[in-house]
């Protein structure tokens, strides 16, 4: 590769890490998280049932949005995605209880939820889950995980690889 090659490989990579935006990235992950989990929420109240397919479908929802938002090219992104996906999880099982509950008793959803205490929600949790809601937890972190980075073409790839090459790639990071 000669000189010219090599400072234009560079060029790009740069323009690459420059577009990360870790806080843009963050903010659709949280909001897909929260959308996610009521539309698990949704689908149950109107299914009669706990879907837990649905819990991949909030794992790639969060992972996405990550991706198109943050432009991430570190395993940061992947990791945050990942967690948020089990915050989305637990909420889309907690929604649907609510939900569930609102419609058996007819009860609005702001006098359910006031007379939750911490003692409820945690009985909630450890009285309901099930091995295959947390299999299918661990699905959601996996199309997390694997959606939220960045998707390079072959020479974006390329110039990332030879930028992670340089003579003086130990002087900084790829935030």
């Amino acid at each position: 590769m000669t000189d010219v090659e090599r400072a234009e490989q560079y060029r790009l990579a740069e323009a690459l890490i420059a577009e990360q935006n870790f806080v843009n990235g963050l903010a659709a992950g949280v909001v897909a998280s929260i959308a996610g989990a009521i539309a698990w929420g949704a689908i149950s109240i109107a299914t009669g049932y706990m879907i837990g397919w649905v819990a991949i479908g909030l794992g790639v929802l969060v992972g996405y949005g990550m991706q198109v938002f943050g432009k991430g090219l570190t395993a940061k992104y992947s990791a945050v995605a990942a967690v948020l996906a089990v915050v989305g999880c637990l909420g889309g099982n907690f929604a649907a209880a609510v939900m569930f509950e609102v419609k058996n008793y007819g009860v609005p959803v702001g006098d359910v939820l006031s007379t939750l205490t911490m003692r409820d929600i945690v009985a909630f949790y450890t009285e309901t889950l099930e091995i295959m809601d947390l299999v299918f937890w661990a699905l959601a972190v996996g199309a997390a995980w694997q959606f939220a980075p960045r998707n390079l073409t072959d020479e974006e790839g390329f110039a990332m690889r030879a930028f992670a090459d340089r003579p003086d790639a130990g002087q900084g990071m790829i935030s």
